[in-house]
């Protein structure tokens, strides 16, 4: 009982001397929530733990003048690196700050109230009450000791951490990521990327990317199921994005390929990605033939290649669309007893480009979905 108290106590003081409730008090009550927290983007969004992030800010102009401007989205609870980010002075992370270990924490994401609209990107606002978070209570259906009063949970056993909003539609309608995730505009006012969505999609950034998988979401309660807390994306589990990938075949006089975008935004966002097509042909165990088709954006400058820093247009666009069919042919003219082989992946990376950068680790190419004709 004295233990009880004494940890209560300790995980009480802690939350209450920081702006921000740590990741680990919040370990306490929901490990496996943690655990795959942990191995989140969210988590490794510093450039202490993204390769990619630390070398592009490495090129940037602004790194020169000593002015990180990231800390906005990539490390929101480094409060005094942002505050100097926003006044325009020089500041630069320093690795033992309390906000470069926290990242993107728990409570900052679950506390945010609103989305300021914004031209170049958004902003995120947060409540003032340290311990009020805000869930869908979709999130944490299942919970049978908790009783809604005025829309907000009240735990009737006591959690002596926190309260549970669940009214806040951002939470609902998966919106709340739209504050970091919606559109960048950069120094020239040039839009390098945007997340266009139909509305009209019953799928939105939380059921994608946080599907339920099993598990009980808090330690004194047997939920049976959880939010996946680890965000699925080309760096965490994308085989739980391969539903979204449609394939089939057509054998006319030649190969074609028909890819089909499920998923209500674009095929990877991020300006680095590259999407590809590879199809491979055997006939008797003897390889016959292999094609790969690739989908990208590149961006330029007066008509040539350029940084996304510099860049004012797009030289080349060829990415799938929200809900888009593309047909790929390929000049094969399919055979008796062919097996076809047809897989759709991405690579983190244009491989030019990170063979430029020297990020070559990140230039593999990654199997989202394989289908066998």
């Amino acid at each position: 009982m004295k233990k009880s108290f004494l940890l209560l106590l300790i995980l009480t003081i802690s939350i209450l001397a920081e702006e921000f409730t740590a990741n680990k008090v919040c370990k306490a009550c929901h490990p496996l929530i943690y655990k795959e927290y942990v191995s989140s983007m969210h988590f490794k969004s510093t450039i202490f733990r993204d390769k990619i992030h630390r070398k592009i800010f490495s090129i940037h102009p602004l790194s020169k003048k000593e002015r990180y401007q990231c800390a906005k989205c990539h490390t929101p609870t480094d409060k005094e690196l942002l505050n100097k980010c926003e006044s325009s002075q020089k500041a630069m992370p320093k690795s033992d700050s309390k906000g470069q270990q926290e990242a993107i924490s728990c409570s900052y994401c679950h506390r945010i109230k609103d989305i300021k609209e914004h031209a170049k990107m958004n902003q995120n606002i947060i409540n003032d009450k340290k311990r009020y978070f805000y869930a869908d209570d979709k999130n944490i259906e299942g919970v049978k000791e908790y009783s809604i009063k005025k829309g907000v949970f009240v735990s009737r056993s006591g959690s002596p951490y926190h309260t549970i909003d669940t009214t806040n539609e951002l939470f609902k309608n998966g919106k709340v990521c739209l504050g970091c995730h919606s559109h960048k505009r950069n120094q020239k006012d040039f839009l390098i990327c945007k997340t266009e969505f139909e509305d009209s999609s019953k799928e939105n950034c939380i059921t994608c990317h946080m599907p339920k998988v099993g598990g009980s979401f808090v330690n004194h309660i047997d939920t049976k199921i959880h939010r996946y807390h680890g965000f699925s994306g080309v760096f965490n589990t994308p085989e739980f994005l391969s539903k979204y990938i449609e394939l089939s075949i057509k054998k006319d006089k030649f190969l074609t390929i028909k890819i089909k975008n499920r998923a209500p935004h674009n095929i990877f966002l991020h300006p680095m990605r590259v999407a590809a097509l590879k199809v491979t042909i055997t006939n008797k165990g003897k390889k016959i033939a292999e094609f790969e088709k690739r989908f990208l954006k590149i961006y330029g400058k007066n008509g040539k290649k350029a940084p996304l820093w510099e860049a004012t247009e797009i030289l080349k666009d060829t990415t799938l669309k929200a809900k888009e069919s593309k047909n790929v042919t390929f000049e094969y003219i399919p055979k008796e007893k062919d097996v076809i082989k047809v897989e759709f992946g991405f690579y983190i990376i244009n491989p030019v480009l990170a063979k430029k950068l020297d990020l070559k680790e990140f230039s593999d190419f990654k199997v989202l979905r394989t289908v066998i004709f």
